[in-house]
């Protein structure tokens, strides 16, 4: 950049320097770095940019550009296989509507108990994993009549049955669905069955980056945005249910993740 009345363009300019154009067009956006037009581009006389460098020699110009955090990779898609020919559903499509286009209807309270049954199986399956990994601590309600959510309509105080639940949680005397303190939980609904954590506190420690991309590389999303967090994993349920086993098989994996973390949360 020796000669005065040489002129140069931004990709003139990044070389002189040797920097990356993106640089170049830093300078012109956030400093006074003598420029003029041509065609709506930027052109620069050598001389005044030498002169404008010269005034500045020592100082940082412009700060390196900050790092870009790592953009978060969508949770895994959970994916069960149905029941094959000669296996047993662990529903029935026909009972899974009692909580779709019937979820009004006081006449499908016998699917819906039906399904309530099916939530129990899946309780005693899980138990024995789950007091393993929570050394004991986590339980389903003590009243098994209220171990789930309402089944019947007349019980239920919006007038309809859109899902049927069924919850873990620790302590004496909770109220049904552990709903006041930190808990697991299956939720069934017409196309969909949904493991969860909810939480009533924050995670201490909170979890770090690591772990929750492990958790989205588990099929597990997170709803960290308010002070009490979310994890849950969906399955959808498609025309041909899976079976018990393969269910119970799944959500033993699940519980190995969520439990530990659980435990951090209350």
């Amino acid at each position: 950049m020796s000669g005065t009345l040489e002129i140069l363009t931004m990709a003139d300019l990044a070389s002189a320097l040797g920097v990356p154009v993106a640089v170049v067009a830093r300078l012109v956006e956030t400093t006074n770095l003598p420029r003029f037009t041509v065609g709506g581009e930027p052109r620069f006389l050598a001389g005044r940019v030498l002169g404008w460098l010269e005034a500045r020699e020592g100082q940082e110009i412009i700060p390196p550009e900050p790092p870009q955090p790592a953009a978060k990779r969508p949770p895994v898609e959970p994916v069960l296989e149905p029941a094959a020919d000669g296996e047993h559903p662990f529903v029935t499509v026909a009972a899974l509507d009692a909580l779709g286009d019937g979820a009004k209807d006081p006449g499908r309270n016998l699917d819906r108990l039906t399904l309530r049954d099916t939530l129990l199986e899946l309780n005693e399956a899980l138990l024995p994993i789950l007091g393993r990994l929570s050394q004991g601590r986590l339980h389903p309600y003590q009243d098994e009549k209220r171990r789930t959510s309402p089944w019947r309509l007349d019980e239920a105080a919006s007038g309809r049955i859109d899902a049927l639940t069924i919850a873990w949680g620790a302590g004496d005397a909770p109220p049904p669905g552990f709903v006041d303190r930190p808990h697991l939980e299956v939720e069934l609904s017409a196309g969909e069955l949904r493991v969860s954590l909810v939480t009533t506190n924050p995670f201490s420690p909170p979890l770090d980056e690591g772990e929750l991309e492990g958790l989205r590389d588990h099929g597990i999303s997170v709803d960290d945005e308010s002070p009490a967090p979310v994890l849950a994993k969906v399955y959808p349920i498609g025309h041909r249910a899976p079976t018990m086993a393969s269910i119970a098989r799944a959500l033993e994996g699940d519980l190995r993740v969520l439990v530990p973390i659980w435990s951090r949360s209350i």
